[in-house]
């Protein structure tokens, strides 16, 4: 109903960052996600548990569609989503370890709770850039310019 996956605009925070990541959400046609906290469910909760090296990160949330849920006009996302984060490493030298625990809720006729556990590692050292990165940074770059 609605995938997630971490992506990487780099593999390396360059000996200090900050650089982008995002967590991309791909929600099922007719299902969307709640984008704040509601009545009937919470927003995407982002967990860092589990990190390594990690200054607290910045996220940018998307401009969420409005729909209407129980009669009222309630902020969500739908399709595709990029929410873009900032991450940095305490400690310049050292390789990033990302550990997030992902909750949200996915929404059609009925909500549905979700957890989605993610791990990836920054390295310190600048590594080469694979191709599929330079789509992913354009992908994080389309959402950083679309948020509020």
């Amino acid at each position: 109903m609605a995938p997630t996956r971490i992506i990487l605009a780099t593999p390396s925070h360059g000996y200090g960052g900050p650089v982008w990541v995002a967590i991309e959400m791909d929600v099922a046609d007719g299902w969307f996600v709640f984008a704040n906290a509601t009545d009937e469910a919470a927003g995407p909760q982002l967990e860092w548990r589990g990190s390594v090296n990690l200054a607290p990160p910045v996220t940018r949330w998307p401009r969420p569609v409005t729909r209407s849920v129980n009669g009222k006009p309630t902020p969500v996302y739908r399709k595709h989503v990029v929410l873009p984060v900032s991450i940095a490493p305490l400690d310049p030298g050292a390789d990033v370890e990302l550990g997030l625990t992902l909750t949200y809720a996915v929404c059609g006729e009925v909500c549905r709770p979700a957890t989605a556990v993610h791990r990836i590692r920054l390295s310190a050292a600048p590594v080469e850039v694979p191709g599929v990165c330079a789509r992913q940074a354009a992908q994080i770059a389309r959402a950083l310019a679309e948020a509020p």
